[in-house]
C-alpha cells in the first residue's frame, strides 16, 4: 500500500518539479498525511525505520539550508515524506539511485555541451526513477 502511495507522490510532484520548479505544500501535506495514518493505523514500518526515513529527509533539509538551497527545500521534504511511507533502507536506496542517475544525465548535458555547470537539474523526477527501480528490483528478487 505504501508502496502505490509513494508512486503516487513522486508523479504528482515529479510532474509539478518540472513544470513550476516549486512543490506546492498541499501535495506535500497530503501525501504526509497520509504516510503518517498509514504508519499509525497499519504500522507499515519499523518505528525506528520510520524516524530513520524522515531523518534522512531532514539531514537533506540541513543541506539546502547551508548550501543556500543548491539542495532545495522541496526536494528535503520530498525525502522526508518517501521516508515516512517507505522506511529508512528503501529511502536510503532511493535517494542514493536518484543522485547516481541526476548524475549520470548531467554528465551527458556537460559532454553534449547542453548545460553548464551551474545548471539545475529538478530532483523529483530522479528521486521517482530512482525509488521506483529499487522498488522493481525488490519486487524482482534483485535487492
Amino acid at each position: 500500500m505504501t508502496e502505490l502511495l509513494a508512486v503516487a507522490f513522486w508523479l504528482t510532484a515529479g510532474v509539478q518539479d518540472v513544470r513550476r520548479r516549486k512543490i506546492s505544500w498541499k501535495i506535500f501535506a497530503a501525501f504526509g498525511t497520509g504516510a503518517v495514518l498509514l504508519q499509525f493505523c497499519i504500522k507499515q514500518e519499523p518505528w525506528g525505520s520510520w524516524i530513520g526515513g524522515i531523518a534522512l529527509g531532514g539531514l537533506l533539509l540541513g543541506i539546502g539550508f547551508v548550501t543556500r538551497e543548491a539542495i532545495g527545500y522541496g526536494d528535503g521534504l520530498a525525502v522526508m515524506v518517501t521516508g515516512m511511507l517507505l522506511g529508512f533502507w528503501r529511502t536510503a536506496e532511493a535517494v542514493l539511485a536518484a543522485f547516481f542517475l541526476a548524475a549520470v544525465v548531467s554528465a551527458v548535458l556537460l559532454a553534449a555541451k547542453k548545460a553548464g555547470r551551474k545548471y539545475g537539474l529538478p530532483f523529483l523526477p530522479f528521486l521517482g526513477t530512482g525509488g521506483a527501480l529499487c522498488l522493481l528490483a525488490e519486487r524482482s528478487g534483485w535487492m
